[in-house]
């Protein structure tokens, strides 16, 4: 169950973790251990669907990054019959300041 009281929010389902503060985002997904970079469809895509944060395709205006709404996170391994996590995030989202990492288990 989700903690929803003050800033800090949190959740887990089967399949991943995620926190949050007014500041930051980290979700944590659960892959089939082994899993390789080039086994997975990682995407970070704008509202609109034309830009991947981790393509390197941001927009600014005025020399000032554009806040992404409603952008969609797709983790997907390439051999999983569907996505592990597929959805929009809720706040705004930075694409200059997202980043993933692959990580072993703990």
């Amino acid at each position: 169950m989700p903690n929803l009281s003050g800033m800090n929010r949190s959740g887990s389902t089967a399949a991943y973790r995620w926190k949050e503060s007014e500041r930051e985002v980290e979700v944590q997904v659960c892959l089939p251990e082994g899993t390789k970079r080039s086994e997975l469809r990682l995407a970070l895509v704008s509202a609109d669907g034309e830009r991947d944060a981790w393509r390197n395709e941001h927009e600014t205006i005025g020399g000032a990054e554009l806040a992404e709404r409603r952008a969609r996170l797709t983790v997907a391994p390439i051999f999983w019959p569907t996505a592990l996590m597929d959805g929009h995030l809720r706040g705004a989202v930075l694409f200059s300041e997202s980043s993933f990492e692959l990580v072993p288990s703990r």
